[in-house]
């Protein structure tokens, strides 16, 4: 009888703890990736018009709202509360220097989305907790492409990597996570030599399987290393 009772009182309060989490709310204020892919060599530029990588963007967008906000340990909003905000869609990040929207100007955004760049003194992320001041913290989201060569000789093997990044600010608009997950693209191609060995045609494939894993790895990864933060929102 008594284990019986020790075992309900264990389980109320998972079960408590655990809905104590889900009545925290975040909001999404970017969701972002770099329109090339890093390389040791020269990166496949944006004005590439083969290389059109918005809808990897797109596509890991709607896995994420689709198929993981349900399962991170606190509230995503809607984001039509997001994008729909007329505040929002006014808004102008500031505080970043020339060389900052310089480095930044082969970003791309999914439709809607602001480009908020993470700052020593988080003023975009304050403002923005201020335009939704029922959220108890505000998130941003972005995804990076490079290539990663293993070989030996004058061949290698070459893999995409697609690496996301997520910030969590509570409401005060301290940072309170910097997570990146990881995945390579179980597809492959070949560098001989040194010789250009794909086009943009060739390395979206790549890039495309990379991502598909990242969405894989993170079902099974992301709700458990967010929970740690999202007790302290």
């Amino acid at each position: 009888m008594k284990k019986a009772a020790i075992f309900f009182l264990f389980f109320w309060l998972l079960v408590t703890a655990r809905g104590y989490a889900q009545e925290k709310r975040v909001a999404v204020i970017s969701f972002y990736l770099e329109n090339r892919i890093k390389a040791s060599d020269e990166p496949v530029p944006a004005k590439d018009s083969v290389f059109n990588v918005l809808p990897l963007l797109k596509h890991f967008h709607d896995q994420f709202f689709k198929n993981l906000v349900q399962e991170l340990p606190f509230a995503v909003i809607p984001e039509h509360q997001v994008l729909g905000n007329s505040d929002y869609q006014n808004f102008i990040p500031g505080g970043n220097s020339v060389e900052d929207i310089l480095a930044f100007k082969n970003e791309i955004t999914v439709p809607g989305y602001k480009i908020i760049l993470s700052q020593k003194k988080p003023a975009d992320e304050q403002a923005m907790l201020q335009l939704f001041p029922d959220c108890d913290g505000v998130m941003e989201v972005r995804l990076d492409l490079s290539l990663e060569t293993r070989g030996f000789g004058g061949m290698s093997l070459v893999k995409a990597n697609a690496r996301a990044t997520f910030l969590l600010f509570n409401k005060s608009g301290r940072k309170m996570l910097t997570l990146t997950e990881n995945a390579l693209s179980p597809l492959s191609g070949t560098h001989i030599a040194g010789i250009p060995f794909m086009t943009a045609r060739h390395l979206l494939p790549l890039c495309e399987s990379a991502v598909n894993e990242l969405i894989t790895v993170m079902q099974h990864n992301l709700p458990d290393d967010m929970r740690k933060a999202a007790a302290k929102l």
